[in-house]
C-alpha cells in the first residue's frame, strides 16, 4: 500500500466528529447550486457520505436516487460512518483499483 492509500484508509479520517461548521456550510452551499430538476445524483469520491447525508435531509427537495462511490474502504467501514448510519436509500460502492501490470 502506498502512502496515499495509507492516508485514505486511516479510519480516523472518516469519523463524523472530524467535520465542523465550515464543512457543513461548504456542503450546504454546494447543494444550493444543484439545478432544481435534478432528482438523481452520483457522488464520485463520496468519502463517508457527508454530502449525500446533507442531500437526503433536505426538506425542500426529494431525490429519487443518491449514489456514492469511493476508492477507500475505510470511509464505508468506519463506525460511526455517516454513510452507514444516517443515509437511507443510498447506493454505495467501494471501487477497487486494479494493480498496475
Amino acid at each position: 500500500m502506498n502512502s496515499e492509500q495509507q492516508y485514505y484508509e486511516n479510519p480516523d479520517l472518516w469519523t463524523s466528529d472530524r467535520y465542523g461548521a465550515s464543512d457543513r456550510e461548504r456542503i450546504a452551499t454546494l447543494a444550493e447550486k444543484l439545478p432544481p430538476d435534478v432528482t438523481s445524483l452520483l457522488d464520485v469520491g463520496c468519502g463517508n457520505g457527508l454530502f449525500l447525508k446533507h442531500l437526503s435531509s433536505l426538506k425542500k427537495r426529494r431525490f429519487e436516487r443518491l449514489c456514492g462511490a469511493a476508492f477507500c474502504g475505510a470511509a464505508f467501514l468506519t463506525r460511526p460512518s455517516i454513510l452507514q448510519r444516517t443515509v437511507r436509500n443510498v447506493v454505495a460502492a467501494i471501487i477497487r483499483r486494479r494493480a498496475p501490470e
